[in-house]
Parts: C-alpha cells; sequence; structure tokens
C-alpha cells in the first residue's frame, strides 16, 4: 500500500518480503525557518530474531541513498 498526502508532503507505505514481514516506511517534507527542505525517513521494521540486523543495514541502506540524494542535489 502506498499513500501520498499533498497537504503534508508526506508518504507512507506498508512493505514486506519473506525475511521482513513488517517494513513500513514514512518520508515526510517539511520547509524550515530558511526556507529550506528538511526530509525525514520514518522506519517501522519486523523481522523476527533478524530485526536488529534488519535495523543496522536499513541505516547504512538510508545514509548511502541520502548521500546520492545530497550529490544529485549539489550538481542542479
Amino acid at each position: 500500500m502506498i499513500k501520498f498526502d499533498k497537504s503534508t508532503c508526506s508518504i507512507y507505505t506498508n512493505e514486506h518480503n519473506k525475511s521482513v514481514p513488517v517494513w513500513n516506511h514514512g518520508i515526510i517534507l517539511e520547509k524550515d525557518c530558511d526556507g529550506h527542505t528538511r526530509y525525514t525517513d520514518v522506519v517501522e521494521i519486523y523481522a523476527g530474531w533478524k530485526t536488529d540486523f534488519v535495523y543496522w543495514w536499513s541505516i547504512l541502506f538510508y545514509r548511502h541513498r541520502q548521500r546520492k540524494w545530497l550529490n544529485l542535489l549539489k550538481k542542479t
């Protein structure tokens, strides 16, 4: 399921696979007082005994993705 809310500039997905039965992901975009955009990832993960491993992997994954997005923004 994917929900997009234009009024709050947010996206929410319910994702899963065989190894990770719950991977709920929210993306929130907000303007700060300086006129910049704040990007926030909110992730809920449940993978049974593998949850700790998936948690640490997700931190590395989102850091890597955000670094790539920042590089793209710097080029524009």
